[in-house]
């Protein structure tokens, strides 16, 4: 979950997993290099278009978009993001929230982190 500048204010054990360690207090213009984020063809993926970035910086709701995490420790997971923005008393938006959804991860079939 980011704040309204994009700021990382909150993520759950899960993510922290998924990712190798969410940097809380990153801002939009870091998530995609701080966490190993790449498109599915091995690009880096371009932080201002990523689920959470889009949520927050243009009120977007997004659905299954893929793309690939690479942790410090080796292992590559592809996955599948949701966001959408969040919005405050009145109607104002707030910030945003990302969910992942794992498709595939490196090592054996079925393996799971």
């Amino acid at each position: 979950m980011a704040d309204i500048d994009g700021r990382i204010v909150f993520a759950n054990a899960r993510a922290n997993v998924l990712l190798g360690c969410v940097r809380i207090g990153s801002g939009v213009e870091d998530y995609s290099c701080m966490h190993g984020l790449f498109t599915e063809d091995g690009r880096p993926y371009p932080s201002s278009d990523l689920p959470l970035s889009r949520a927050i910086l243009r009120g977007e709701t997004v659905f299954d978009v893929r793309l690939e995490v690479r942790r410090y420790d080796g292992t590559v997971s592809l996955l599948s993001v949701d966001a959408e923005p969040l919005y405050g008393a009145g109607g104002k938006q707030i910030g945003g929230v990302a969910m992942f959804d794992v498709t595939r991860l490196s090592g054996e079939p079925g393996s799971t982190i």
